[in-house]
């Protein structure tokens, strides 16, 4: 058997007898120097490449120009920008405290400031940021705070009757007179000098009738102390009807309602189910808290229509929340202020003689009175087939506020500890009014 002369691959002659192994050597050895081959040939492109990268950085060295693939340290960089997608910002400054957002899937941007401190961050449905104010937060999740003041919902209210608003008294309107503090419904009062309060359709209305002087409606708050250091926010609802004029809310720590006020706004809102606020801090120890809502005398006439008034905790407007009034918890808040004895009320053996000279009673009121009340009215007595009119009388006891003792002056002749119906023959208010 032959070989070949440069890779010694076998040649059978005729003369050989077939082996398979003779042509397995061949396939071996030709698979070998092919692998060499191979391998050398790119060990040469290697070399001619890196010559060719060595020559072209000196010839870039030579005419001053930066290699096509190089490195610096960061603190050498001092211009351009890096794209977003080569992991860069696309920018060389952000404006302080604002938050970086990406805007497309290639650039970034900065979100604008909220409007209001304390402001939510949130997503619409594209997933795009945007800012909610912490009123806008409360009114999406219907959180409502509790109404520090009495009465103060009027959308129960119709041209016919109060409804759901406690006015005791009776009234179908209310007017101011000149340099007289005028109660009207519940726990509200109108600041001399002129306007009317009325009631209407799901609202209440204060009318201005004259330029003389100041039109307003306030409630004075007890126990203004335990208010001291507080943050409070009043608001007002105007009703469905646009409210006319210029109106204001205001905050006063005067002991006189009409001192100098904490805070004020000039103009309210006056389109209709707009809500106006205003939010003040108290001082440590107030003496006093009286709000409300007024105008000025340079004002002139006008209509403001309320669906309610709130002061509330925080610096947050909860009003566009505030749920339906409860009647009977807020008659039992105005009770322990003024009680009314509706005309024709009778209380059987009530009336007992305790001397020669006067007449003892004793009326159970319905809740305790904040203090020893004012008794506006008189009193009628009747025992055996006669009745006495017993007039006004005296308050006898103010330690037990929720009995009403009464004593009156009544002369004539009656036997010592005979007890009698006692009555109204009109109504009696009594008054334990701030």
């Amino acid at each position: 058997m032959e070989r070949t002369a440069h890779y010694q691959l076998n040649k059978p002659e005729q003369t050989d007898f077939y082996n398979v192994e003779d042509f397995n050597q061949n396939s071996d050895t030709i698979d070998r120097k092919l692998k060499i081959n191979e391998q050398a040939a790119q060990n040469a492109q290697s070399s001619a490449d890196t010559a060719q990268n060595a020559a072209q950085a000196a010839n870039d060295n030579a005419n001053g120009r930066a290699q096509a693939v190089h490195t610096h340290a960061a603190e050498d960089i001092a211009s351009g920008v890096l794209t977003v997608n080569r992991g860069g910002t696309n920018t060389t400054s952000f404006a302080a405290n604002r938050i970086v957002v990406p805007t497309s899937t290639t650039a970034l941007a900065q979100q604008a400031f909220p409007s209001a401190a304390g402001s939510f961050l949130r997503q619409n449905t594209s997933g795009a940021p945007f800012w909610s104010t912490p009123a806008e937060v409360l009114g999406a999740v219907g959180a409502v705070n509790p109404n520090i003041l009495h009465n103060a919902d009027f959308r129960g209210a119709s041209t016919t009757n109060w409804g759901s608003v406690v006015n005791q008294v009776g009234a179908s309107s209310y007017s101011a007179i000149t340099q007289v503090i005028t109660h009207a419904i519940d726990r509200w009062i109108l600041r001399e000098g002129n306007g009317t309060l009325s009631r209407q359709a799901g609202y209440i209305r204060l009318a201005r009738t004259s330029t003389a002087s100041t039109s307003a409606i306030f409630q004075t708050l007890e126990f203004p102390q335990s208010f001291g250091g507080k943050t409070l926010t009043l608001s007002v609802k105007n009703a469905p009807v646009a409210s006319t004029g210029s109106w204001g809310l205001f905050v006063s720590t005067s002991a006189a309602y009409y001192g100098t006020q904490m805070a004020s706004t000039a103009n309210m809102t006056n389109s209709a189910n707009s809500v106006s606020s205003i939010t003040v801090e108290l001082p440590s120890s107030p003496s006093a808290l009286h709000v409300g809502v007024s105008n000025a005398p340079s004002a002139g006439t006008g209509n403001l229509n309320i669906s309610g008034i709130k002061l509330e905790l925080g610096s947050v407007s909860t009003m566009a929340n505030q749920p339906p009034q409860n009647y009977g918890e807020e008659l039992a808040k105005c009770q322990r202020f003024q009680v009314v004895l509706p005309a024709n009320s009778r209380w059987a053996t009530a009336a007992r003689r305790w001397d020669a000279n006067s007449v003892d009673a004793n009326i159970p009121l319905p809740v305790s009175l904040r203090a020893n009340p004012v008794v506006d009215g008189e009193f009628s007595a009747r025992h055996g087939t006669g009745g006495i009119i017993l007039g006004y009388p005296q308050l006898t006891d103010a330690t037990s506020r929720h009995n009403l003792f009464l004593r009156f002056s009544y002369p004539n002749s009656w036997a010592s500890g005979y007890a009698a119906e006692l009555y109204t023959a009109s109504a009696i208010l009594i008054d334990a009014n701030i």
